[in-house]
């Protein structure tokens, strides 16, 4: 199963504060949910209640002050013990650096953090200001909103625990690292199944069974979010953004953006615009 950003919302009840490519929210969570990965980026810092993660086949106890960085290529499960109160983040790869996606991409490791209180009340400190910078537009809003994520990036990468039990799931967070790193390239499925040492066929059928997607339409997920990007923060012609996102044919990204989004690259740019 692979939830996406819209359906997520579904998953709980609270406020959020969102705006292109970025998410800021108070969720409480009553009910355990199943194995499932992003296409974006995810951090979430448990403010109250008890849970138990499948991180990548790893399994992290959540209680107040746990907090854990979510990446395009991480899948995870929570079964919940007490409501959980948490706050959550999600946002694009553009609100990074290129450091720091390349460091969380080719990390062997999970990023999962047991605070103290001082820690806890200096993200939650900085959760405040993106929800802040979020609401009012004021101008270098991005510049600041980037400096804030990756100082809670930080402070959560630093204080990383070990899991309980090892990873039976390298395989697939291979190739979800392999994907995420190489899908604006001519990427193929039988390069894909080479990584993790698959023939194609049983890469194909695996593949949507851990993920919930085809192979296609998970490359195309990424493609058309670095579609959504380059229309946003460019000037590029759409059809200089269509090969520039990976896809091979401008009539076939054309189809994708209008089945995914309801609307053309074009008027997608053009609703931005105005």
């Amino acid at each position: 199963m692979v939830i996406n950003m819209k359906d997520s919302f579904l998953l709980s009840k609270g406020s959020f504060y969102e705006n292109w490519g970025f998410t800021v929210r108070k969720t409480v969570l009553e009910h355990s949910y199943r194995l499932h990965c992003h296409d974006f980026f995810e951090i979430e810092i448990i403010a109250d209640g008890e849970a138990e993660q499948n991180l990548n086949g790893k399994i992290y106890p959540l209680s107040k002050g746990s907090a854990y960085i979510l990446r395009p290529t991480d899948f995870h499960s929570i079964e919940i013990k007490k409501p959980v109160t948490l706050y959550n983040i999600m946002f694009d790869e553009i609100l990074l650096s290129d450091s720091s996606i390349f460091d969380c991409f080719n990390s062997p490791t999970e990023y999962c953090a047991e605070l103290d209180g001082n820690q806890l009340n200096i993200i939650l400190s900085q959760i405040q200001a993106l929800q802040y910078e979020t609401q009012q537009k004021l101008p270098m809003e991005n510049v600041i909103k980037k400096n804030l994520l990756e100082c809670i990036m930080i402070n959560i990468i630093r204080k990383s625990t070990s899991p309980k039990t090892e990873s039976n799931d390298i395989p697939l967070r291979s190739a979800l690292s392999y994907i995420n790193l190489n899908f604006k390239n001519n990427l193929n499925l039988n390069e894909c199944a080479k990584v993790v040492g698959f023939t194609s066929a049983y890469f194909s059928n695996w593949f949507h069974k851990n993920t919930g997607k085809t192979y296609i339409e998970y490359v195309n997920s990424l493609r058309l979010t670095e579609a959504k990007r380059l229309l946003l923060t460019t000037n590029y012609s759409v059809t200089e953004i269509c090969f520039a996102s990976g896809f091979s044919s401008l009539s076939g990204f054309l189809k994708e953006f209008k089945k995914q989004y309801g609307i053309t690259p074009s008027a997608f740019r053009k609703n931005l615009e105005s």
